[in-house]
C-alpha cells in the first residue's frame, strides 16, 4: 500500500533530523469510500510526521472527497487541491 512507502520516506528524513516539504500526488486515484479519507488523515496527520513537516500539499481529483478535505482541514501547513500549479506555487512560497 502506498501509505507504507509514504511513511518510510517521511521517517527517513525524520531520522536524519531534516524538515521537509511534500507534494503527494494522488491525482487519478479516487477512493471508493469516505472511510479511506480517515485512514489518510490518520497517516498524514500523525504527530510524528507533522512535527517534522514544513508543508504538505496533496494533489487530488476534484469531487466530494477533495471538497471535504478542503473544508475540514485545520492545519496551516497542509493544502488540498486538484491544481498542480497552485500546489507547486504554495509549496515554493511556504
Amino acid at each position: 500500500m502506498w501509505f507504507n512507502s509514504f511513511e518510510q520516506t517521511c521517517y527517513s528524513f525524520i531520522k536524519q533530523e531534516k524538515k521537509y516539504k511534500l507534494l503527494v500526488n494522488r491525482k487519478g486515484y479516487t477512493p471508493e469510500h469516505f472511510s479511506v479519507q480517515k485512514l489518510w488523515k490518520d497517516k498524514f496527520f500523525s504527530n510524528g510526521i507533522l512535527d517534522n513537516t514544513i508543508a504538505i500539499a496533496f494533489l487530488i481529483e476534484e469531487g466530494d472527497i477533495l471538497n471535504h478535505l478542503e473544508q475540514s482541514n485545520t492545519k496551516d501547513n497542509v493544502i488540498f487541491s486538484s491544481n498542480y500549479d497552485q500546489l507547486i506555487d504554495w509549496l515554493s512560497k511556504y
